[in-house]
């Protein structure tokens, strides 16, 4: 096999010193090619090639890009090749040129796929006739061979995108009409990466399994998980790749250590033995362990799912607040400080603009079946005002209440959860939100001291004046950034008529969400919007589009993003959504809070009559 070139390999070397915190992956990936030149960096059916020959692969594609990108801008180069070693080599050369990968599934229909075109400016093929659904007013290229293009010039050229260039565009999956393209930097891409290697424990010595289809994210992370470490990345090809017997196989025979499935994969795998097998992450649906007992106890099984209860993957849905809670590896919500610290620094890092909402409740699901479902000590709730780095916001309750979520919920919403089991159901239906004034005075007061803005999630209109009495009496002096959680069980209801009451009793300068559970999640938020509310979706909220359909946390943002579209109300940016929450902003005391907040003034001794603002025209 042949090597890498003595130009090749002085670019690697000149670019390896820069690492991943350059804001790009290329350069760790120059790295191992440096380093592992004659290692094998992909398996790909019968073909075997090394980091050396995988560099020069991108090689001829920055060459051949960067030639097409002379007129300026970032060039959009659309992947028009079979998963392998091609594959990878075209993605990294395009990155090398400076250019912005579009990865299409060639498995897809024409339809999908000429819509897909409209976001790049330039194919790469494997040969023959350009592809049909390709633009005949778009240039195509087949991908060059060996010895077809040299590396002119000095190596700078090609030298890796900066942090902040864009990497990919990758598309939705256009349940809610057209797919739509969504970017990825390559800052947030680098990061993600590092996480993901870190707590993964990557090595050198892992081979990587690339499943996912080419267009979506995941194949991303296959990828580069691998290369930037030094590993293998394995690729299987026609029938390999469909979950069963086939991919079994492949497996044991390609002694894969990491692979990615979705639960629907992994249930229809027989149950073997696989010894190189270490870890299994599972994401894309909701896990329910019970129906994977055989791999749970055999393997390293990571929970992946979950995007609305971050996980380290945050997703490139349009969304702008992440309501945050905490999985441990065995998908159970984590209760742990040290797990909330090394989240948030991480998400600090990948999506810095965003508006990170820490849940108040940090998790009340049972310890175990039969446990109790309850909301965590004074003490321990106390101490997410002590989170490092913080966050923007901490969701807090008022008043102790009864929080029986299931009231609700009907047979169809809870089939197939843990929810479903006896115990599990009456945990839920018993619990009981404890705040009372000795909680929500002293955690007001912490948050406060390190400015941390509380989010009230408030229950019915009881709650709402209890807050404003905080207020009048200077206890709370800041902007009033208020939920209404209209789940039931002791909390509002499903009425419209009660929203609207709520609304109008709100303050005309505070900011107001709406909550609601399963498939009332849609139409309340639909209300809201039309209202000039802001809404909350995802799968802590609601698993379902219509009775027995699931629906991602991804397809629910999708879905507010085109009632909000109909309705004529823009998304706000993450910088847009801190404006509007006032993030960081404090006010002296209740005279300066009432009026930042539109309300009356407070009563003075002797003063009769309405009470009115004076307003300075």
């Amino acid at each position: 096999m042949s090597t890498s070139s003595a130009a090749e390999g002085d670019q690697a070397r000149a670019e390896a010193p820069l690492g991943p915190t350059a804001g790009s992956v290329l350069p760790a990936i120059a790295g191992q090619v440096q380093a592992r030149a004659h290692v094998c960096a992909v398996r790909s059916g019968d073909e075997r090639v090394t980091y050396g020959e995988l560099w020069e692969r991108a090689g001829r594609v920055a060459a051949i890009v960067s030639a097409a990108a002379r007129g300026g801008g970032e060039l959009r180069v659309a992947i028009g090749l079979a998963p392998g070693a091609d594959w990878v080599g075209c993605l990294l050369g395009i990155w090398r040129a400076a250019a912005v990968a579009v990865p299409v599934n060639l498995d897809h229909p024409p339809a999908r796929l000429r819509l897909l075109a409209d976001s790049a400016d330039l194919l790469v093929h494997s040969g023959g006739a350009t592809p049909s659904w390709w633009p005949h007013d778009k240039p195509a290229i087949t991908f060059p061979a060996a010895g077809a293009v040299h590396l002119p010039g000095p190596h700078a050229k090609y030298a890796a995108a900066a942090g902040g260039r864009t990497a990919c565009i990758l598309h939705t999956s256009g349940s809610t009409g057209a797919p739509k393209p969504v970017v990825l930097p390559h800052s947030g891409l680098a990061h993600r990466i590092t996480a993901f290697a870190d707590l993964y424990q990557i090595t050198a010595e892992d081979r990587i399994a690339q499943l996912a289809a080419a267009s979506v994210d995941v194949v991303l992370w296959e990828t580069l998980l691998a290369l930037t470490i030094g590993g293998t990345l394995c690729v299987p090809h026609g029938r390999q790749r469909v979950p069963g017997i086939g991919l079994v196989r492949w497996l044991a025979a390609e002694q894969v250590s990491v692979a990615t499935m979705t639960p629907t994969m992994l249930a229809a795998l027989p149950e073997v033995t696989l010894p190189e097998l270490r870890l299994l992450v599972v994401g894309g649906e909701a896990l329910a362990p019970a129906r994977f007992g055989y791999w749970i106890d055999r393997h390293q099984v990571a929970n992946a799912y979950g995007p609305t209860e971050a996980t380290i993957a945050t997703h490139v849905a349009p969304h702008t607040v992440l309501h945050i809670h905490v999985r441990e590896p065995n998908g159970h919500g984590s209760k742990r400080m040290s797990m909330f610290n090394e989240l948030m620094a991480r998400l600090r890092e990948a999506v810095p603009d965003m508006v990170l909402q820490i849940g108040g409740s940090i998790s009340f699901a049972p310890e175990d079946e039969g446990a109790d479902a309850k909301w965590l000590s004074y003490d321990t709730r106390h101490m997410l005002a002590e989170i490092t780095p913080r966050p923007d916001q901490v969701t807090i309750a008022i008043n102790t209440n009864q929080m029986n979520i299931v009231e609700l919920f009907d047979d169809e919403d809870i089939e197939g959860t843990s929810i479903a089991k006896p115990t599990y159901y009456k945990a839920y239906r018993d619990m009981v939100v404890e705040a009372g004034p000795e909680f929500y005075l002293e955690h007001l007061e912490r948050l406060r001291a390190n400015n941390i803005q509380p989010h009230f999630q408030l229950a019915d209109m009881a709650q709402l004046e209890t807050v404003e009495r905080l207020i009048r009496k200077g206890i709370y002096n800041g902007p009033l950034v208020l939920n209404y959680v209209a789940i039931g069980g002791g909390f509002a209801g499903r009425h419209p008529a009660d929203l609207i009451e709520f609304i109008r009793r709100v303050p005309d300068g505070a900011v107001l969400t709406i909550e609601a559970s399963m498939r009332a999640v849609a139409p309340m938020n639909a209300i809201g919007i039309a209202l000039g509310t802001h809404v909350r979706v995802g799968n802590e909220d609601n698993l379902w589009r219509h009775k027995g359909e699931r629906m991602s946390s991804v397809e629910q943002v999708e879905q507010m993003v085109r009632i909000a579209d109909v309705l004529g109300r823009e998304i706000a940016t993450g910088p847009e959504a801190k404006k509007i929450y006032k993030i960081g902003e404090w006010y002296s005391d209740a005279d300066e809070t009432l009026a930042h907040l539109g309300m009356v003034p407070n009563r003075r001794p002797g003063r009769r009559g309405p009470m009115l603002r004076d307003v300075k025209r």
